[in-house]
C-alpha cells in the first residue's frame, strides 16, 4: 500500500524541468491509459505521476520520516511554483493505493478550486481523494 500523486496539466512538462527534479530524486512520469489518467477532465489531458522513485509516500508526513518528508515537500512545492510561474493549469490528486497503481477504481470525494498560491502553501495539508484545481476549469 502506497500513496501516489497524480497531476493533470493543460500542456506538457518540458524535459528540462523533469530532468532538473530527477537529479534531486523527484520523478515526474507521464501516464496515458489507466484509471488515474481518466480522473481529470479533458482540459487536463497531460497526466503525470510524481514519485521519489517507487511511490509518493515520502511526500506525506504519516508515511515518511521527518527529514525525508521535509526535503521531499520542499522539492514538491518548488516544482509547483515553477508550474505556477509558467502559467500551467493544474489538477492534483493523491490516493493510498491498496493494489497496483493504475488498476484500482479511485474514489473522488469532491473537487476544490484554489488559487495556485494557496494550493502550494497548503500542499502538506490537502485531503486525500479530493481533486484540487488551480484555475477556472471545474
Amino acid at each position: 500500500m502506497c500513496y501516489f500523486i497524480t497531476i493533470g496539466l493543460d500542456r506538457e512538462i518540458p524535459n528540462e524541468i523533469k530532468n532538473e527534479f530527477e537529479i534531486k530524486d523527484i520523478f515526474i512520469e507521464r501516464i496515458f491509459d489507466n484509471k488515474p489518467a481518466d480522473i481529470f477532465s479533458c482540459k487536463y489531458k497531460y497526466v503525470y505521476t510524481i514519485t521519489t522513485g517507487m511511490c509518493s509516500c515520502d511526500f506525506f508526513k504519516k508515511t515518511s520520516n521527518e527529514r525525508k518528508f521535509t526535503e521531499s515537500m520542499s522539492l514538491l512545492k518548488s516544482f509547483f511554483r515553477i508550474l505556477k510561474e509558467k502559467g500551467y493549469s493544474i489538477a492534483f490528486y493523491f490516493h493510498m493505493h491498496a493494489g497496483t497503481y493504475g488498476e484500482e477504481d479511485l474514489p473522488i470525494l469532491s473537487k476544490t478550486k484554489m488559487k495556485a498560491h494557496d494550493f502550494i502553501s497548503n500542499l502538506q495539508n490537502l485531503e486525500e481523494d479530493v481533486i484540487y484545481l488551480t484555475n477556472k476549469y471545474m
